[in-house]
């Protein structure tokens, strides 16, 4: 066998593209098939494949086309319908085109049309080593990406459903105070809950679920959550969510407004884990994190110019985190003080080598200007409010303000991590509760106790 050679035009000779005629395609099934899920690996994975919502026009629907984010009909693509005050509305999904990132970072799928036995292979990879999201986007609200995600698993076929493996979602509410999934229980989230237990052969889950939990520190389970709108009727997700079990890798985060004991949260958290992780019963409330975090609100758009801006509120909210895989492993971070969930602006222009003092006399011109034409793509935390008419000795205030981002570019005061008991989380099954959701299941009664 011939000496490696040193000479590296050697080796750019060797692998050139100047050996194959232009005119002559790459034999890709020549290649072993190891190498050819690597050149699949290049082309396809992402770690996250960014799923939205969007209205979408049907033959039913009437109105201006040109306000609806997708063209495509109902019998090309499930979509499914939501009445509004201002009518109804068909809404559906579609792959995120990745906004502002580079194109050669989209995940390149036309090699699925190249021949079967390429789109075999090709397609495993891509279903099994991405994690499909369903997050928030464009005009349709978060509470849709339940559905959204229904609808697109529901337009895999059989072969492709059995490869995912990795899926994450939000399961929104219209209110941190309001019980979890108020407004999609029962006819939205179990069928989907269900549809992938039913389907899939899911390893991995990621849920982020928003509102409080039912209390299951005491049976009967109190399912009232913390204001005005809630209904104490039993929820039919719970029981749903914990028939979808054997799982190797379960991440659960839940954000609720701050009027409440949050060990109710860890509560359930330990419950859901004990139900859906393997082995996850034995975790207890090991690697259980919680904090309050600031409310942020995320702006599209400033006076009619693209922007992604995201500005603080003073309010805060219960966050309480587990990841967890199936040999009691925390995949979180190393318990301590978490990051900020965004990275300020003035870090990242730091990051990039400009000059830190010329960096914040621009940020501060251009938030006491409100000049938002040098902030597009980039985030940034900053006061939602006109710095008139505060008082000095306001400590929120003044908090607030120093939190925007200038003096406080560390985001130091944006999240605080609190203990947790062991003795103070333990959960009580909720026998009666199981027994009214299997005769739900069996003969379509509400799912109601007492």
């Amino acid at each position: 066998m011939a000496e490696p050679t040193d000479d590296s035009s050697t080796f750019v000779h060797i692998v050139s593209l100047e050996y194959l005629p232009p005119e002559e395609p790459f034999p890709l099934l020549n290649l072993p098939r190891e190498l050819r899920d690597i050149v699949y690996g290049y082309m396809m994975i992402r770690k996250r494949i960014t799923v939205t919502v969007g209205y979408c026009w049907a033959d039913k629907a009437k109105g201006n086309k040109k306000r609806f984010d997708l063209r495509v009909r109902e019998r090309r693509r499930t979509a499914y319908q939501r009445t509004l005050a201002a009518g109804e509305q068909y809404a559906s999904y579609e792959e995120m085109k990745y906004g502002r990132r580079k194109a050669w970072n989209y995940p390149n799928l036309n090699i699925f049309l190249t021949n079967r036995q390429i789109y075999d292979e090709a397609s495993a990879v891509y279903y099994g080593k991405n994690t499909f999201e369903f997050p928030a986007a464009g005009r349709t609200n978060k509470v849709l990406s339940v559905q959204a995600c229904h609808a697109f698993l529901q337009d895999r076929p059989p072969r492709s459903l059995g490869r995912i493996k990795s899926l994450e979602l939000i399961i929104d509410n219209p209110s941190y105070g309001r019980e979890c999934a108020a407004w999609l229980d029962g006819d939205v989230l179990v069928p989907l809950v269900e549809f992938i237990r039913d389907e899939l052969d899911l390893d991995r889950l990621s849920l982020i679920i928003e509102g409080w939990p039912p209390e299951m520190r005491s049976s009967p389970w109190d399912w009232m959550g913390k204001c005005n709108f809630n209904s104490d009727k039993p929820r039919k997700w719970v029981g749903a969510l914990a028939r979808l079990n054997n799982l190797k890798s379960l991440s659960l985060t839940f954000e609720a407004h701050p009027e409440g004991d949050p060990q109710r949260i860890v509560a359930c958290a330990r419950f859901l884990r004990s139900q859906m992780l393997n082995n996850g019963a034995l975790l207890g409330s090991r690697n259980i994190h919680a904090y309050e975090r600031h409310c942020s609100t995320q702006w599209r758009q400033i006076n009619w110019k693209a922007c992604d801006v995201f500005t603080r509120e003073r309010q805060r909210i219960y966050v309480v985190q587990c990841h967890d895989d199936e040999h009691g492993n925390s995949l979180l971070p190393p318990k301590a003080h978490p990051e900020p969930r965004l990275p300020g602006i003035k870090a990242l222009r730091v990051q990039k080598g400009h000059d830190p003092f010329e960096v914040e006399r621009a940020i501060r011109n251009a938030y006491q200007g409100r000049i938002y034409v040098d902030l597009p793509s980039i985030r940034i935390f900053c006061d939602e409010h006109d710095d008139e008419g505060r008082e000095d000795d306001d400590e929120d205030s003044s908090s607030d303000y120093l939190d925007y981002d200038l003096g406080d570019d560390g985001d130091d005061d944006s999240l605080l991590s609190f203990a947790l008991e062991e003795d103070d989380s333990v959960y009580v099954r909720d026998d009666e509760y199981f027994d009214k959701f299997e005769e739900h299941e069996q003969t379509g009664k509400p799912c109601t106790t007492g």
